[in-house]
């Protein structure tokens, strides 16, 4: 018997070829974000599948302990309705990153914001339930100046909340957060393990200090992960099904993330260089 499951990690333009020929030999295949470099590309890998389910896309965030937990108590309401929610993503970069495919427009598709950018609006999606409104946005390309966007700053919504993105490859210091706010108390994840550091996830309740100490002593230290695990549980998940309620991003869900980008691509406006 051939392979039943193929994973492609390929650079964007590739996997799209790739991809689309595997599903035509009948493969379950997972490929890794992006889901095309564009809308139609997303929709024709959608349109190539030769049955249900067949295609699945590598959003593996959901898969970090820190995050995953987090998202249960927004699922539970334990923050209250939202006030807003803050996500930074920063690479710090290195000399040679110029000659990468990832700097090449039309092979990457974008720049930060489609990599890696789109873990964040993936999350949006799963926070907000696929209701997201884009308001405005800001590139910058100053840099590198190979055409793609290096940093970018997006303001949303969420159904009754603020949501504030930013994600650059100029940070030099990789860096992620996750910051959620409610009315009842709020969360912070931070790090995402290597050179991100340690995530920890840490969450807090409205005005606390009032039993007698300090916020900051008064917040609870939820954990603490290298993320080394995510991949053997999103790889889990896949083969034998959702997993203490995190479930694989499927082809379907992936479009919607590919929708909210390029509305966010088009609301951002690039700042003028001399």
């Amino acid at each position: 018997a051939g392979a039943q499951w193929v994973f492609v990690a390929t650079p964007h333009g590739a996997a799209v070829e790739i991809t689309e020929t595997l599903l035509k030999t009948g493969v379950t295949v997972l490929v890794e974000k992006p889901l095309g470099r564009s809308v139609v590309e997303a929709r024709r890998l959608i349109d190539a599948m030769t049955v249900p389910g067949q295609l699945w896309v590598g959003f593996n965030y959901p898969f970090f302990a820190g995050i995953s937990a987090l998202l249960r108590d927004i699922q539970s309401g334990w923050f209250g309705p939202l006030i807003a929610v803050n996500m930074v993503m920063g690479h710090g970069g290195s000399p040679d990153m110029r000659d990468s495919w990832k700097f090449n427009l039309a092979e990457a598709g974008g720049g930060c914001l489609i990599d890696p950018g789109i873990h964040l609006l993936d999350l949006c999606r799963i926070i907000s339930a696929g209701e997201l409104a884009v308001h405005a946005g800001l590139a910058w390309r100053g840099f590198w100046r190979t055409g793609i966007e290096e940093e970018c700053h997006l303001l949303l919504n969420g159904p009754g909340y603020v949501i504030n993105l930013q994600v650059s490859i100029v940070r030099w210091q990789s860096t992620f957060s996750l910051d959620v706010r409610g009315t009842e108390g709020y969360g912070i994840v931070a790090g995402r393990g290597r050179s991100y550091g340690t995530q920890t996830y840490v969450r807090g309740k409205r005005w606390a200090w009032m039993g007698g100490k300090s916020q900051k002593d008064s917040e609870e230290h939820v954990l603490k992960t290298d993320g080394d695990d995510v991949f053997a549980k999103e790889i889990e998940a896949l083969l034998f099904g959702e997993s203490n309620r995190i479930r694989p991003c499927s082809a379907e869900d992936a479009l919607l993330t590919m929708q909210l980008w390029e509305k966010c691509r088009d609301a951002m406006a690039t700042i003028n260089l001399s």
